[in-house]
């Protein structure tokens, strides 16, 4: 039903930076004792966090108060370990790190926040939840355990005109305004008519560095679409289209676009969430969100070879729990926002 196609910090690492002791840290669910460690904490790798919403299903209030008030709640999203980042471990979590390591904001570093350890809640349905932990809480949905380059995107200054990516546009949209004709029909009132498209236009453009020196456009177009329902009301259906695009020759390196209907819409959140060499091999990470109806994923990429390469990504499964996709549990895509 979806088409799915698709600085600024020199120097060491961040990771090495001094950070001051934090603050007594308030309770928050039940501490779940750590694992005897095999690695010395040097050897610890690098880890990707991303919030993670199994707050909103803890079942006794006091503790859903407690928890943002003291920190917040994390899902693993990526380990680098042995040469190769891996997808993290959300079922049967293990401590990653020692209780006590900062944690940076991926976007931007100079927030800090600490690693808390492993703490147990009990979920609605009487379900065990076994979370890590941070405090104290923060306006940032990935955190990191290191990061030795960084960029985050700003406004675009110069994006590219309409015109120029228009053929990009419309060759998403074609297909899908006669694929979801059937639900802009039911949610207009009205037959769906092709003469109501409406002209592309630019929704939004941000800029960044896929590495340094490398720029690049995170771009939004909207084709909208729109009709008076028999009762009255306005409808609108757009069309959207969405692409991380090189600036230099305006290469697209992965897109998406969708069909924002009223009964089924991804259109809640598409972000580019951070830009960053986690690591330091000089490949950088880069994490994209999308939520939608009921839904929501992290996608994970590097950028290697000049090119944008999707690994895994990190969603919502049935009951609040979490699911890890690799290109072998999806067939036929293209590149997975």
């Amino acid at each position: 039903m979806r088409d799915w196609t698709g600085w600024v910090l020199a120097g060491a690492c961040l990771c090495a930076l001094a950070v001051s002791s934090p603050a007594e840290e308030p309770a928050a669910g039940a501490p779940v004792p750590a694992a005897p460690r095999v690695t010395a904490e040097r050897d610890v790798p690098p880890v990707i966090f991303v919030e993670s919403p199994e707050g909103s299903i803890i079942k006794d209030h006091s503790e859903r108060e407690a928890l943002r008030k003291s920190g917040q709640l994390l899902a693993s999203l990526a380990v680098y370990e042995k040469g190769a980042w891996r997808p993290g471990s959300n079922s049967g979590n293990r401590d990653l790190l020692p209780v006590g390591t900062p944690l940076f904001s991926a976007s931007d570093p100079v927030e800090v926040v600490t690693y808390g350890g492993l703490r147990r809640f009990l979920g609605y349905g009487d379900m065990e939840l076994v979370v890590p932990f941070a405090h104290p809480r923060i306006k940032e949905s990935v955190l990191v355990s290191k990061v030795c380059w960084h960029s985050k995107p700003r406004p675009a200054a110069d994006p590219p005109s309409v015109e120029e990516m228009k053929r990009h546009v419309l060759s998403a949209l074609e297909p899908l305004n006669e694929e979801w004709k059937e639900l802009r029909t039911y949610d207009c009132g009205r037959p769906y008519d092709p003469a109501r498209l409406q002209p592309v236009r630019l929704d939004e453009a941000l800029e960044f560095e896929l590495a340094p020196g490398e720029g690049a456009f995170f771009l939004t177009y909207q084709q909208p679409y729109s009709d008076v329902h028999p009762l009255g009301h306005k409808v609108d259906t757009p069309g959207y289209w969405r692409a991380i695009v090189r600036k230099e020759g305006l290469e697209v390196l992965c897109s998406g676009s969708w069909i924002k209907v009223l009964d089924y819409s991804w259109d809640h959140g598409h972000r580019l969430v951070s830009v960053a060499d986690v690591n330091g091999d000089g490949v950088s990470e880069i994490i994209t969100f999308v939520s939608g109806n009921e839904e929501w994923h992290y996608s994970f990429y590097q950028y290697t070879d000049h090119r944008l390469k999707w690994l895994f990504l990190l969603g919502l499964g049935p009951e609040g729990s979490f699911v890890n996709f690799g290109p072998d549990d999806i067939k036929g895509f293209r590149s997975l926002w």
